[in-house]
């Protein structure tokens, strides 16, 4: 499950961050980059819940674990999703054709999960 949802996001974010910065410019990938942000905490803290099998809770109890989740999301997820977006406005601002801009923002989301997991590993791994 977690191998498919890193593999939609690095590979269908960066064509929605493309269409929103040829749609609009900064302020439409802004939004877009957010809501995604926004989704990924979401999307966290369901996944801190008991209904979606997370045992941790009955033990530690919710408040416990949903912040670490969350950090861990913003820390994978999250990083990819920023990273990508700073590839494509550069990229866009300095007329990038856009098989190279999705080149490289997918290049720019695989290093920044693996660095996002480095980081996880350091914090969490004890």
């Amino acid at each position: 499950m977690i191998m498919i949802w890193v593999a939609l996001l690095t590979l269908g974010f960066p064509p929605l961050a493309m269409w929103a910065r040829q749609t609009g410019g900064v302020r439409p990938l802004l939004l877009v980059t957010s809501c995604t942000v926004a989704g990924i905490l979401a999307f966290s803290a369901a996944l801190s819940s008991r209904a979606f099998g997370n045992r941790l809770v009955g033990q530690e109890g919710f408040w416990s674990v949903a912040p670490r989740t969350a950090l861990l999301g913003l820390l994978t997820s999250g990083l990819q999703v920023v990273a990508i977006a700073l590839v494509v406005q550069v990229l866009g601002s300095r007329g990038a054709r856009s098989p190279v801009v999705y080149g490289v923002s997918i290049l720019a989301a695989l290093l920044a999960l693996w660095a996002g997991v480095q980081i996880a590993m350091s914090l969490f791994w004890r």
